[in-house]
């Protein structure tokens, strides 16, 4: 995964699972970017996280995620199934 493109951000925790997270990266080719309000999903546990005003990583509502376009919720859904596959593949590597 070294080729995946990535930044560091300052070191939180997932609101979920409670892993350290101090990197982002996308599943295309752009480099990935972390603004206020964009979303994330957690590489430990598959949620879908946000960065607040202050770019702490917050859990989303259910109402917040029910307002996503078609277009973000496929987006986050690939993600997150892409991430669980991998985790899956991790557990049955020897």
């Amino acid at each position: 995964m070294s080729d995946v493109p990535h930044i560091r951000l300052r070191e939180d925790r997932c609101p979920y699972c409670g892993e350290v997270v101090d990197s982002a990266s996308t599943l295309k080719d752009d480099v990935p970017l972390a603004t206020p309000g964009d979303m994330s999903v957690c590489f430990y546990c598959a949620e879908v996280m946000q960065f607040g005003a202050d770019f702490k990583l917050k859990k989303m509502s259910t109402r917040e995620i029910a307002a996503l376009s078609a277009e973000e919720k496929a987006d986050l859904k690939q993600t997150q199934d892409a991430v669980r596959a991998f985790l899956q593949s991790e557990k049955q590597a020897p």
